[in-house]
């Protein structure tokens, strides 16, 4: 029997009546980063949540928290949490908070990743990249993917809520190129060792690039 989740992408094409749907279904799901910013639209919770991108962000601490108080599972590569908080959710959260260790790859310039290297999580393509592969170390043979636009834009507004603010925004037209090339090849990644593993990894994105993923219809995988 196939086991089944979805990968949550935070690009412009993600829906609250798409997650709506998802929760509805209920089918597990995988989600990064800020998704607490589409939480007022919709009554879907993710069954998991990461943060593997370091930032120059004030917010990522309270994030973290955040996360940790709705209760699931949250995977957050350990060199991210400092000080006196990471020993306040190693304490308070011994069962969902799950750091994970930090990998040498960057990105397609420096150090790129073109293979998984399990046990150990790869960084290489960020926290959508993690909750691909931990979908796969959690026993699941079908991944589908939703709001993984793509197309990175230098000051542009690269995902769902104009209030997603990052400060590590792209800047300049090698930086855009290098984001871009890394997102294509941790994708492309993905379908070789999802393959390898008998993985089926497919794109119900609304909007924007499908990453060498078979494209399908998200209520076609609803029931």
């Amino acid at each position: 029997m196939t086991k089944r989740i979805f990968i949550i992408g935070n690009g412009p094409s993600l829906k609250p009546g798409d997650l709506d749907m998802i929760a509805a279904s209920g089918f597990d799901s995988f989600a990064c980063n800020r998704i607490q910013l589409i939480y007022d639209k919709t009554k879907w919770r993710p069954t998991y949540w990461n943060l593997a991108d370091r930032s120059r962000s004030t917010m990522q601490a309270a994030d973290i928290d955040f996360h940790l108080h709705e209760g699931y599972p949250c995977y957050v590569r350990a060199d991210i949490p400092r000080g006196a908080e990471a020993v306040m959710w190693y304490k308070a959260f011994p069962d969902t908070f799950i750091p994970f260790a930090e990998c040498d790859h960057l990105d397609v310039f420096r150090n790129p990743a073109s293979a998984w290297h399990f046990p150990r999580l790869c960084k290489c393509g960020g926290s959508l990249g993690i909750s691909i592969q931990q979908s796969v170390i959690l026993g699941y043979d079908q991944l589908i993917v939703l709001g993984c636009d793509g197309g990175i834009k230098a000051n542009s507004h690269n995902h769902f809520d104009a209030k997603y603010v990052d400060v590590d925004s792209v800047s300049g037209p090698d930086n855009e190129k290098c984001i871009n090339q890394t997102l294509e090849l941790m994708h492309r990644t993905a379908i070789d060792e999802c393959r390898k593993r008998g993985v089926e990894i497919l794109s119900a994105t609304r909007a924007g690039r499908h990453w060498g993923y078979r494209q399908v219809r998200l209520e076609d995988y609803l029931t």
